[in-house]
């Protein structure tokens, strides 16, 4: 017997009411719920990307269209590296976190937070030197700047607004020189906004504090270079199921998204960023064509990233007359690592996938009843049902809701 209760604000009533076993923290709720002891906070695998259109072919079909003004707009800058690098340390991820969805933090990599690379001992593919070493190579950290690689890598915050300014202008010279924007008055300001489309399933009053947030950090970014006030985004219309068709065909532009994997096996992830069935950005990039070169045992490997990665996942690949296989079992640990933090930086470098937002959740659990074990495990979360006890029968349970005066405090 199910009921759909789609509002929030109804659930939340429903929960201090004692009809629901648990409650998810919207964003308005985490200053009165979130140091609770009835809250409990969950981790989750996927790392959610801003991931930006780079299909040309489609954008120039979309700049040609009858009613696009290209006096007025332009799309083709938003394909440019220098341009993408910009929007990269354009914005402060754990502030874009804690402003539209505290319950996830700042994501920085490819790889989420909740993935082990060896199940028997928990031990996590960041918690290792060479993912931290991956992040400090992407984002510039100069490693001997700090005391150790772990303050060097929690140094960083995704945010160079100096380099986002560079970055920007030169993004405006390689812009001018293609012939995609114009400065026909010579101000040194672009005379087109470049327009990004954020795709959407369904608006929501997410999504616009989502397109709020990043206009209002862009304008700060491009403040005093030549694309101040001159890149916007703005909402599609509502494409339901079929939104992420619409980004990866490049008939809309970007999108907070990303995948889940097997959070036991961070290798197998790989797949999704060189497979064209799973790849955003399979119309634009080609990852049998970019190479990647890893030192294994003093010797020097090249092969494309599509290779490597099927080489992690237990493919024998030929290459120059020699066979490589890193999967499991078939290499040691720490040279399947270092591959996988070289891939890691490798597809950063499209700049096609942006890292913003850790998934997470934040949810009050009922006074009726208690977890077994409050830590969370990964592979048994925290029992679930099975493992849940409770604190009053039913019976009791009403009893004690009455007492509260209806309505329960947390």
């Amino acid at each position: 017997d199910t009921q759909f209760v789609p509002e929030a604000s109804t659930r939340k009533l429903m929960f201090l009411r004692g009809e629901l076993m648990t409650y998810g923290l919207q964003s308005e709720d985490y200053e009165s719920y979130r140091n609770s002891d009835y809250c409990y906070a969950t981790p989750a695998e996927t790392i959610f990307f801003l991931i930006l259109n780079g299909h040309m072919e489609s954008i120039n079909n979309r700049e040609a269209a009858p009613d696009f003004d290209t006096t007025q707009y332009d799309l083709q800058t938003m394909t440019l590296l220098n341009f993408r690098k910009a929007m990269a340390v354009s914005f402060d991820r754990e502030l874009f976190a804690s402003t539209i969805s505290p319950s996830r933090s700042g994501a920085y990599g490819l790889i989420g937070d909740a993935y082990i690379y060896d199940p028997e001992t928990g031990a996590r593919y960041r918690d290792t030197d060479q993912a931290k070493e991956a992040l400090c190579e992407f984002y510039s950290v100069n490693v001997d700047d700090y005391d150790s690689l772990d303050e060097a890598a929690a140094s960083i915050t995704g945010y160079d607004p100096v380099a986002a300014k560079e970055f920007f202008t030169l993004a405006f010279n390689d812009a001018i020189e293609a012939g995609y924007i114009t400065d026909n008055d010579g101000d040194g300001i672009s005379d087109q906004t470049v327009q990004i489309s954020y795709t959407l399933s369904t608006d929501s009053d997410f999504i616009t504090q989502t397109i709020d947030y990043l206009n209002e950090k862009v304008a700060e970014a491009t403040a005093g270079t030549p694309f101040e006030g001159k890149v916007k985004f703005i909402k599609s219309a509502p494409f339901g199921n079929d939104w992420s068709n619409r980004l990866r065909e490049g008939l809309s532009d970007t999108v907070l998204g990303g995948w889940n994997g097997s959070v036991l096996n961070p290798f197998s992830l790989t797949d999704v960023y060189v497979n064209p069935s799973n790849a955003y950005d399979a119309e634009w990039f080609d990852p049998t064509t970019k190479d990647m070169t890893v030192n294994i045992d003093g010797t020097d490997i090249t092969m494309s990233v599509a290779q490597w990665s099927d080489c992690l996942n237990g493919a024998t690949v030929t290459v120059d007359g020699v066979d490589y296989n890193f999967g499991d079992g078939m290499a040691d640990i720490e040279t399947r690592l270092d591959i996988l933090a070289a891939f890691e930086v490798a597809i950063l470098e499209t700049y096609d996938y942006l890292p913003m937002l850790q998934d997470g959740s934040m949810a009050l659990l009922s006074q009726q009843v208690y977890y077994v074990v409050d830590e969370y495990n990964p592979v048994m979360g925290r029992g679930g049902i099975a493992y849940m006890k409770y604190n009053y029968s039913e019976t009791e349970w009403t009893d004690y809701v009455a007492e509260q005066g209806g309505e329960l405090r947390y």
